[in-house]
């Protein structure tokens, strides 16, 4: 499971530097959202319900982040910074 971790935490690095810092911090809100599911799944056996919100969170993602993919993990991190 900490390999799945990193990979959304790497994916969601790339994703937040090519544009302004209001739809970085969206694609960063979305990352962590989908992150917090994954912990909570981590714990109980998912349901159907469970199923279908990670499943939407993973299409809210790939819209936000979309146009960050390319971006440098130290990149990301520091626009990341400035995000409340």
């Amino acid at each position: 499971m900490k390999l799945q971790h990193l990979f959304f935490l790497g994916l969601s690095s790339l994703t937040l530097f090519a544009c302004g810092e209001d739809a970085i911090c969206d694609c960063i809100r979305a990352s962590d959202k989908l992150t917090v599911k994954y912990e909570q799944l981590r714990h109980k056996a998912p349901k159907v319900a469970d199923e279908k919100e990670v499943k939407e969170l993973i299409r809210e993602k790939k819209a936000k982040c979309r146009e960050f993919e390319k971006m440098s993990g130290p990149e990301m991190l520091e626009r990341k910074a400035t995000c409340n």
